[in-house]
């Protein structure tokens, strides 16, 4: 090895001592950013058109472990909450409370008493597009404790979008929380917490907050017409991560639905054929009895032009047999239903526990063609005076 190469290697052996003592005696390192927080729902809220009673179902997709998404305005509700899952599609959670007709915007606290350790609640009630009293619940615990205190009422007046509650306390430290019912639904729950020595309070106007996991399906109800609501996505520290402003319109119009076209159905009718002799089933019937009065044009309810030329019958609904316990009969224009040998049988027959359907075909002179659903019931209360199956 010549002389030039053995120094250019002792030289590079000296630059890299040097740098690893100027790295440990600065205590440098090397730092490597950590994954930017991402969160969106799918698809956009701001990308649809919404209208007052809608529902909207979106994905959240996010890096974080979760995502809150916090709503402005009781304009929107959430409905149904899913879980997406490659496999099996979706898997059901639960359910949102819906659409409110108030929540409780912001909670804060003034004229804090060291000496009574109290301080009076403020903040701001929004409604839905709707007026009348409503009622907010409170409850209170001392700071470090877990039990709360018995859930109180408070009335906000007809019209009145702010509240103030005086006295709520009675400790040097406590935690409060004011939520439109006795169940104090985190979503729509504001909590805040008091130090009455030192004076200070924090403040609450989240208006409602979800927490969702990835991969969640979630209904979003449009409640109440409304202008730039916002939802937006939250991080693990609270950074606001997306956001999204909607408007809600009014309710669509209906569509107007296709007017059917009239089938050759003419409705429903009934016939009543009364037994031989009520002494028993195997003397109810022999065969040929008339079931009722005979049909003609008019039954039809205007859909045949002219007198029944051709008639036939035929099951009521696929798989029916009922249509084998009657015969019929064409004369003069009218068809009259009679009973087979097969209803009047002993075992087979008809007896009065059901009715039998059955369809009657029916066409006229001119082609035109029109149905009748037939229900035919036994009457075993009364014989037939002349023993043809007509009532008397």
């Amino acid at each position: 090895m010549s002389g030039g190469n053995v120094l250019a290697i002792a030289l590079l052996g000296v630059i890299i001592i040097t740098i690893l003592a100027l790295l440990v005696a600065g205590n440098l390192t090397v730092r490597v950013d950590p994954e930017e927080d991402y969160a969106a729902l799918f698809p956009a809220p701001d990308s649809i058109p919404w209208g007052k009673g809608q529902e909207a179902t979106m994905w959240l997709s996010t890096n974080r472990n979760h995502a809150d998404l916090r709503i402005s305005s009781v304009a929107l509700g959430i409905g149904r909450i899913d879980r997406a899952l490659p496999a099996a599609g979706r898997e059901r959670l639960g359910r949102g409370v819906g659409c409110l007709d108030f929540a409780v915007a912001s909670l804060a606290a003034t004229a804090i008493s060291s000496a009574a350790g109290t301080a009076t609640l403020t903040g701001e009630v929004e409604r839905a597009p709707s007026t009348g009293a409503v009622v907010l619940y409170l409850r209170v615990r001392e700071a470090g404790q877990t039990a709360w205190s018995a859930a109180s009422a408070w009335t906000v007046g007809t019209s009145g979008s702010t509240f103030s509650i005086p006295g709520v306390g009675g400790y040097d430290s406590f935690e409060v929380e004011v939520s439109d019912t006795g169940e104090f639904h985190e979503p729509t729950t504001r909590r805040i917490s008091v130090d009455t020595i030192a004076g200070t309070a924090t403040a609450d106007g989240r208006l409602r907050q979800f927490t969702v996991l990835p991969d969640t399906v979630i209904g979003v109800m449009a409640c109440s017409e409304h202008d730039d609501v916002v939802m937006s996505l939250h991080g693990e520290d609270g950074r606001e991560i997306a956001r999204y402003v909607v408007d809600i319109g009014p309710a669509p119009a209906p569509v107007p639905r296709p007017t059917p076209t009239m089938s050759p159905d003419a409705g429903y009718a009934a016939r009543r054929v009364c037994v031989d002799d009520v002494a028993s089933r195997a003397a109810y019937l022999d065969s040929g009895e008339l079931a009722g009065a005979p049909f003609t044009q008019a039954d039809f309810g205007g859909r045949l032009g002219g007198a029944i030329d051709s008639a036939a019958l035929a099951a009521a609904s696929p798989g029916d047999l009922h249509v084998h316990h009657f015969d019929h009969e064409l004369s003069g224009g009218a068809v009259q239903l009679k009973v087979s040998a097969l209803g009047s049988s002993d075992t087979q027959g008809l007896d009065a526990e059901r009715v039998y359907p059955v369809r009657l075909n029916a066409r006229d002179g001119a082609g035109g063609t029109a149905f009748l659903e037939v229900g035919v019931w036994l009457d075993t209360s009364a014989a037939s005076p002349g023993g043809d199956g007509q009532c008397p």
